[in-house]
């Protein structure tokens, strides 16, 4: 709809009925995509359990509804292949058995003697859990790194070695990548809080249902990306074509067009800033804030990417990352209970954007006081003429 509405620049543009058109058939054709293909492929993957079944049979569409019933799976091999997406993060009744646990644990440890056992009156013994949980929350230790698995090892050879160096570039290049975010969004910070009990106080969803929802955000992801790209890419070279336009007509113009080089430019900048330090934002944008899920991130990025293209179709230079924000808060309220959200985070965020404009505004001013009332070196050579 964005590309129609506003993303392509023709002689004549589009009137309402064609733009209605180009949408709505756009939208049919991908729904009859999803009816032919996608939605007989989750059936016999979700509903059916068809183990056996892979990713790239979605194309034989309606006729994997005639596949026949899939036989017992062997052993180690589960029916139904579909992540945990709560791994990790404990309900209320866990997280109280295993906090109890724990204080029982340090009560014993600490008792120099059986007798100091009992002149603890605060010793309570944990309450029954139907199931333990399966990852409690620890501060990972700061000594080795908690993605270490996912960091190829160093070939052999000589660092000046092509293979070491390649090795040693991938580092750099894929550095994102290869962060664990979920473990380091875990690690106590400046802004520590009581994640365990935040997100116990979300609710949860069938696995099967999360996954459906992950499949969604597909498609919600790639809005997201493109509509960052539309709004944020524009906003960063917007500035950077005047400039280039001023330096290299030597006239100010009213209206200036933008080269396909620099919209290439600011969106190889952004995947870059992404690969490298963008896990610094998805560790504080995710799970700090609330609990994530596929389906919570569905609603994220849908209700990010409509704000973003109705400002992006007004030209209000909005920040997708304060849009998303809100999202991801709008999201953690809808739990039904404020402590679902980091409050105290969420505070500094929005500390940090009321910051960063007077900041700017101040830096920027002494620097343009700066360079109009630097000296002129023409104007030292005249004098030094007379």
């Amino acid at each position: 709809m964005l590309v129609i509405w506003k993303g392509v620049q023709l002689n004549t543009e589009p009137s309402t009925e064609q733009i209605l058109i180009c949408v709505f058939t756009v939208a049919g054709g991908a729904v009859l995509v999803q009816l032919f293909f996608f939605l007989p492929y989750l059936w016999r993957k979700v509903v059916r359990e068809d183990w056996p079944l892979k990713w790239w049979m979605v194309w034989r569409g309606p006729w994997l509804l005639k596949r026949p019933a899939p036989p017992s799976p062997p052993a180690g091999v589960p029916r139904l292949n579909i992540q945990n997406y709560y791994r990790g993060h404990m309900s209320p009744e866990e997280l109280a058995y295993f906090r109890a646990s724990e204080n029982l644990l340090t009560s014993v440890q600490n008792a120099n003697e059986a007798a100091d056992l009992d002149k603890q009156e605060d010793l309570i013994l944990p309450p029954p859990a139907q199931s333990r949980p399966e990852m409690p929350y620890r501060t990972p230790s700061s000594h080795g790194s908690d993605a270490s698995y996912l960091i190829p090892p160093c070939p052999e050879g000589e660092w000046h070695s092509l293979p070491v160096l390649v090795w040693r570039f991938n580092r750099i290049l894929l550095r994102g990548l290869e962060k664990d975010v979920v473990s380091l969004q875990k690690r106590h910070s400046v802004l520590s809080w009581d994640l365990a009990d935040m997100h116990s106080r979300a609710a949860r969803y069938d696995n099967r249902v999360e996954y459906m929802y992950s499949a969604l955000q597909i498609l919600t992801a790639a809005s997201a990306s493109f509509i960052h790209g539309a709004n944020d890419v524009a906003n960063s070279v917007g500035p950077f074509a005047t400039v280039y336009t001023v330096w290299k007509t030597g006239t100010v113009q009213s209206e200036n067009g933008v080269p396909i080089w620099m919209l290439c430019f600011g969106g190889a900048a952004i995947v870059l800033g992404l690969l490298t330090y963008g896990y610094h934002v998805m560790r504080n944008l995710g799970n700090r804030i609330t609990l994530i899920s596929p389906s919570r991130g569905f609603c994220m990025e849908l209700a990010s990417a409509i704000t973003v293209l109705v400002s992006t179709r007004l030209k209000l230079p909005v920040s997708t990352t304060q849009c998303i924000t809100g999202a991801t808060v709008g999201v953690g309220l809808a739990n039904g209970d404020w402590r679902g959200i980091n409050i105290r985070l969420i505070l500094w965020i929005y500390l940090g954007w009321f910051i960063t404009v007077p900041v700017s505004a101040l830096i920027s001013g002494c620097l343009m006081g700066l360079i109009i009332n630097a000296p002129r070196w023409g104007g030292l050579e005249g004098r030094h003429g007379r």
